[in-house]
């Protein structure tokens, strides 16, 4: 039998593990601030201020535009001939385009994406 510390462990290692799956399957504009504390993360300050509601819900169109350039950008620019030797800029750029690609599939579900983004 588990005692109470075993037990809160095992929710608490579950919980991280969910939202884990949950940001690789909606990107970290689809996860809200309980989602970013169940996997050890900072909360940001407009999460923590709407509980329950995440950055997809509470970015303006513009925001999100702005957002998905800057992403774009890091993954071009670390895509590039002088970092492909590098194991940690490549392993970096993988991670950042599996979040594109989450992202970017969450926000079309949502019929957030931007119009700019839609062949993407």
């Amino acid at each position: 039998m588990l005692g109470e510390d075993e037990s809160g462990f095992l929710k608490a290692d579950q919980k991280a593990r969910q939202a884990a799956e949950k940001i690789r399957r909606v990107g970290k504009l689809g996860i809200t601030g309980d989602d970013w504390e169940a996997v050890g993360g900072t909360v940001p300050p407009d999460l923590k201020q709407n509980p329950g509601k995440t950055r997809a819900e509470l970015m303006s169109d513009q925001e999100v535009a702005e957002y998905l350039r800057r992403k774009q950008g890091v993954i071009q620019e670390f895509s590039q001939q002088q970092y492909r030797n590098s194991t940690f800029h490549q392993s970096f750029v993988e991670a950042e385009t599996a979040d594109w690609n989450a992202t970017t599939s969450h926000l079309r579900s949502i019929g957030r994406l931007p119009k700019e983004f839609e062949t993407e």
